[in-house]
């Protein structure tokens, strides 16, 4: 049951961060935008739950760094296919 507490604080660290990116961004909300950050927020949920059992027991300790590196999934991800993306498209 551990993992699954640490799968939904990793997914949810990473639809957190797609939400404060749509809030920075400043435009309207559009779900289509939005698809790739809950594909990463489920890797990222994916991973969380993987890993737990070499970590440690779950605490708040585990769970705050469950959700913090779900939020490093969605952004670092994010920005390596935009990356990936924009050279493609240069070339």
């Amino acid at each position: 049951m551990d993992n699954v507490y640490v799968a939904v604080a990793a997914g949810l660290g990473a639809v957190m961060a797609g939400i404060f990116g749509w809030l920075e961004s400043k435009e309207p909300f559009s779900p289509s935008k939005y698809w790739p950050t809950i594909l990463r927020a489920g890797l990222a949920a994916f991973l969380g739950a993987v890993v737990t059992p070499v970590v440690a027991p779950v605490g708040w300790v585990v769970l705050g760094g469950a959700f913090a590196a779900g939020m490093g999934v969605d952004a670092g991800l994010k920005r390596a296919f935009g990356a990936a993306a924009s050279n493609l498209v240069k070339k």
